[in-house]
């Protein structure tokens, strides 16, 4: 993936007249935007309960620690507005069953915001697996991006289209990695060289070369101030999941796209995303098909909540109650 270094444009494939890809994922077949019916068809509870942010990390360190959630049975491709949560039935007709709608217990400030993000300035950024390579993702990974503002649906749809802007600070792009060539054991990148941690190979990306990661190896970025995230977050980049090889320890049961924290940190497992943070876990609509470019797309904001993209489209968003 070519990409912008010190406010340059290296190369112009990203430029407007790069042809549309056709989107890897079915059209949504299904909407949940009825509080009230969910909660009479007992597939959801409200979350109306406020937190205290003293028991905040203690309550996410036990859900964390309580491993993957339910397996979906399926992938509908539902765009959910959902203010609820659930451990039981299928939101939605042949949807994904016995998959929780949105989040783990939200917590949140006595003045009704979302907690802000903690980023653990003393641990880098890891790409592709966690410490000690935990939970690798086997996979490519191509055009990474990382904002401290949310990212806004028309910027999803015209980097999905692969019309990108250059990665600049003042306009809230914090840090990307194109993944186009390996230098002096590391990806050049904005916001820092991406090491690599054992084996990473480069093979053909969206567009240019991506990384891909087998389990041998990862990245890791050193800490710097423009990767302390607080009230705003957004994460970007595309994704193509591979075959998950025998020897894996965990069976693929988890797999890190990425992580700063304990509470910054996004997992990809057989029900789909799980996007931990400060106020608590995240779901998504399930992980797309294997062997296929994604363009996946997250935003955090105290006041706004959550949102999930996927291929330009909003697939699900968690707002506060």
């Amino acid at each position: 993936m070519r990409v912008a270094l010190a406010g340059l444009l290296i190369v112009a494939s990203c430029g407007t007249e790069a042809p549309q890809r056709e989107p890897v994922v079915d059209e949504p077949d299904a909407r949940i935007t009825d509080r009230t019916s969910a909660v009479d068809a007992g597939v959801a509870r409200a979350v109306d309960a406020r937190v205290p942010e003293a028991a905040a990390d203690a309550a996410l360190a036990t859900d964390q620690a309580a491993g993957p959630d339910v397996a979906s049975s399926g992938d509908s491709g539902a765009a959910l507005d959902s203010r609820a949560v659930d451990g039981g039935a299928s939101a939605t007709d042949g949807g994904p069953a016995a998959y929780r709608i949105c989040a783990t217990t939200p917590k949140f400030t006595p003045g009704g915001e979302l907690l802000a993000l903690k980023v653990d300035a003393t641990r880098p950024l890891r790409i592709g697996a966690g410490a000690k390579m935990i939970d690798p993702f086997p996979g490519d990974i191509d055009r990474m991006r990382l904002m401290d503002r949310v990212i806004t649906p028309e910027e999803v749809t015209a980097h999905f289209e692969q019309r990108y802007e250059p990665c600049v600070a003042a306009q809230g792009c914090v840090a990307e990695w194109g993944f186009e060539a390996i230098e002096a054991g590391a990806f050049a990148g904005i916001g820092g060289a991406a090491q690599l941690v054992g084996q990473v190979a480069i093979v053909a990306g969206q567009d240019g070369k991506a990384a891909r990661f087998d389990g041998t190896g990862a990245l890791e970025v050193a800490h710097a101030p423009a990767l302390t995230f607080s009230r705003s977050f957004s994460y970007e980049a595309w994704l193509r999941r591979g075959p998950c090889p025998p020897t894996f320890s965990g069976k693929c049961n988890m797999m890190r796209l990425f992580d700063k924290s304990d509470q910054l940190r996004l997992d990809a497992h057989a029900g789909g995303l799980r996007f931990s943070t400060t106020s608590g876990i995240y779901h998504s609509v399930p992980w797309p098909a294997q062997d296929k470019w994604t363009h996946l797309a997250i935003s955090y904001d105290v006041r706004d909540g959550v949102r999930f993209y996927r291929n330009g489209k909003l697939q699900k968003h968690c707002p506060l109650p």
